[in-house]
């Protein structure tokens, strides 16, 4: 049964969601700020989460962020707010779907199925593409190939596909200039909305995931005109 974290501080959306959800044959947990969604998230360990942008403590698109810096979980935004800089500021940020408020359940349901099936489609081609690849070292980062998964100083560290993608082709290819569309063309497919914007979002999330010092990077540099390398 497929699990759906809700996070809507509206009680009668939340209810409205809630009935609707599991009705339809979902496992659901709802909860209405932020800080009760990131206890969710290790307790219930969602497939995918439905998250209002407007929440009491704290605003959608930094919770998203905050989740995305430690899960690799498909999130679904809905508003009110209709303005298209909030949408593709959602988007350009790496949340997979944007839904404007009022909207039909039967469409929020087939966009939930859409992401998912997406996701696993994705996850299938990475398994596919990196089954047969070798473990990357680089003291003191590992990365196994195999696991999806990253040692940095002795801590297993999660990351997103598209971040793994880019780590994995940086440390197989040190010294290597890749520029934003390098990259672009490399993880098109995995992420379903990916710019230029986006690519820098993944660089400065694994900036913090690897780097002793992300503000003075050791590992993943820029070079400034062109794009970023990764040096040993």
């Amino acid at each position: 049964m497929r699990k759906i974290l809700i996070v809507e501080d509206d009680r009668t959306m939340g209810q409205m969601l809630n009935l609707f959800l599991e009705d339809e044959g979902y496992q659901v947990q709802w909860c209405s700020t932020g800080e009760s969604a990131m206890i969710s998230l290790t307790k219930f360990k969602p497939d995918i989460i439905v998250m209002d942008l407007i929440l009491p403590d704290i605003n959608g698109h930094d919770l998203s962020q905050q989740i995305q810096n430690q899960h690799d979980i498909p999130i679904i935004m809905i508003s009110v707010e209709t303005k298209s800089s909030e949408r593709v500021l959602a988007l350009n940020t790496g949340v997979d779907d944007f839904l404007c408020k009022p909207f039909n359940m039967k469409e929020l349901q087939a966009r939930i199925e859409a992401v998912l099936r997406r996701v696993s489609a994705q996850k299938n081609i990475f398994q596919d593409e990196f089954i047969q690849g070798s473990d990357v070292v680089t003291s003191p980062i590992e990365l196994d190939s195999q696991k999806r998964v990253v040692d940095v100083r002795g801590e297993a560290i999660e990351l997103t596909i598209s971040e793994f993608k880019i780590l994995s082709l940086f440390m197989s290819n040190p010294e290597i200039v890749f520029t934003r569309e390098n990259l672009i063309n490399k993880i098109k497919g995995m992420d379903k909305f990916v710019t230029d914007r986006s690519i820098d979002v993944h660089i400065n999330n694994l900036r913090k995931k690897v780097e002793i010092d992300p503000k003075n990077p050791q590992h993943i540099r820029t070079v400034w005109g062109v794009g970023y390398k990764w040096t040993n």
